[in-house]
C-alpha cells in the first residue's frame, strides 16, 4: 500500500488512469458523507492507494494546506462541500501534474486559494473541465454539492472517453442520468428538510 506523495503526481496521468483513480477516491468519499463524516483535510499523502482501491488515511491537523478550501482558509467549519473542493484540486493534479494552488508562501498560498483560478488543462474531455470548475468554485453554495453527483459526471465522461456511444445515444444518456440525479437530490434534500424539522 502506498500514499500520492507529491512526488508521484509531479507529472500528469494519462486521462483514462487519472478518471479511474478520481473515481475510486469519489467512492470512498460519497460513502463517507453519507455516514455524516467529513474529512476535513483531504490531501494526496493521505489517499492511499491498495489494488487499485483508495482508503484514506487517518490524519492529524499536519499537511501542505495547498488544498483547503476557502472557508477552510477563513477558518470557517468545513463540510462535505470543503472535501469536493480538496478532490477537484487532487483530480487537477492527476491530469496536470501541477498543483491547482502553487505557492509556496503560506500567504501567497491563501491568497490563491481565496482569490485565483488555477490555468485551464489543455486537451482534456469539457465535461471533465466544467467538473472541475464546479469542484473548485469558491463559494461553497456555488460548488458541487454531493459527490453523487460528482460520480456520475466522472462514469459520464470515462464513456465518453471511450467513445463507447454515438452522438445521439450519449445525449440521450446524459439527459437520462442527469435527471436521475436531480430526483435523487431533491429525495435529500427533503429528507433533510423534515428532519430539520422534527
Amino acid at each position: 500500500m502506498n500514499a500520492l506523495e507529491e512526488s508521484a503526481m509531479s507529472k500528469a496521468l494519462p486521462l483514462e488512469e487519472a478518471l479511474r483513480y478520481a473515481t475510486s477516491l469519489a467512492e470512498v468519499l460519497r460513502q463517507m458523507h453519507r455516514d455524516g463524516a467529513v474529512y476535513g483535510y483531504l490531501e494526496p499523502g493521505h489517499i492511499v492507494w491498495d489494488n487499485n482501491r483508495v482508503k484514506l488515511s487517518p490524519h492529524d491537523a499536519g499537511g501542505t494546506g495547498a488544498y483547503l478550501a476557502p472557508e477552510q482558509v477563513r477558518g470557517e467549519t468545513a463540510d462535505a462541500r470543503s472535501d469536493i473542493f480538496a478532490f477537484g484540486a487532487i483530480v487537477y493534479e492527476l491530469l496536470s501534474g501541477r498543483k491547482a494552488f502553487p505557492a509556496q508562501d503560506p500567504e501567497q498560498l491563501k491568497k490563491q486559494i481565496l482569490e485565483c483560478s488555477p490555468p485551464p488543462l489543455e486537451s482534456i474531455p469539457e465535461g471533465i473541465s466544467s467538473l472541475l470548475n464546479g469542484c473548485l468554485e469558491k463559494e461553497r453554495d456555488l460548488r458541487w454539492q454531493r459527490m453523487n453527483s460528482i460520480l456520475i459526471e466522472l462514469k459520464l465522461a470515462n464513456a465518453s472517453s471511450r467513445q463507447a456511444a454515438s452522438a445521439s445515444e450519449w445525449k440521450e444518456k446524459v439527459t437520462s442520468l442527469r435527471s436521475q440525479v436531480a430526483r435523487h437530490d431533491e429525495r435529500l434534500t427533503a429528507q433533510q428538510t423534515a428532519q430539520e424539522a422534527v
